[in-house]
């Protein structure tokens, strides 16, 4: 199910906050999260684990990203961070660009 307007709106916001340490191939290192870390932490309300990735190769073992975004959405994020090193701030310009549900699929 995608995103809603006020999910999107509120991962975007988030990334620009500066409330968040960056990090790179994991959701949630203990200490730093990447880009989907952070919609997941804060957005869905999920509780990370230290160390928990969103793929490893192409085995996926979180599946917290995948109740909003396609796999190539988030294939596509995870380049954003890891690969590109985009900032958080670059990363929220990406998100404000996602298309959203009208709200009534929830």
């Amino acid at each position: 199910m995608p995103l809603t307007r006020e999910q999107r709106d509120k991962w975007a916001e988030e990334l620009e906050s500066g409330r968040w340490k960056q990090g790179r191939n994991s959701l949630y290192d203990g200490e730093r999260y990447c880009c989907l870390g952070v919609l997941c932490a804060v957005v869905l309300g999920k509780e990370l684990e230290p160390n928990t990735s969103v793929c490893e190769g192409v085995q996926y073992n979180s599946s917290y990203p995948h109740e909003v975004l396609t796999l190539a959405q988030i294939q596509r994020f995870i380049d954003y961070n890891d690969m590109k090193r985009n900032g958080f701030r670059i990363i929220a310009k990406h998100v404000r660009e996602l298309p959203v549900s009208d709200g009534d699929e929830r």
